[in-house]
């Protein structure tokens, strides 16, 4: 795939990433790994509930974390 990086979801997933590390102040795996970040921007789950079967993403996580995470794929304009 040669999508324009800057432009793609997982780039758009990452940089989420890096603001809410920074918000909270802890290390960016803390928040997601890159394996759940990769399979944010495959399955692109739109609830908390779907947020669930995304790897590495538990009830601690999705309850701080998953929310933003929601946000950008439900305004993404790739789907």
């Amino acid at each position: 795939k040669s999508a324009p990086e800057e432009d793609s979801l997982l780039a758009r997933l990452r940089s989420a990433r890096s603001q809410l590390a920074r918000i909270h102040d802890v290390p960016l795996y803390v928040v997601a790994s890159n394996r759940s970040l990769e399979e944010m921007a495959e399955q692109l789950p739109r609830s908390k509930h779907a947020m669930e079967e995304i790897h590495g993403m538990g009830p601690k996580r999705i309850r701080l974390y998953g929310k933003p995470f929601i946000d950008v794929i439900r305004t993404w304009g790739g789907t």
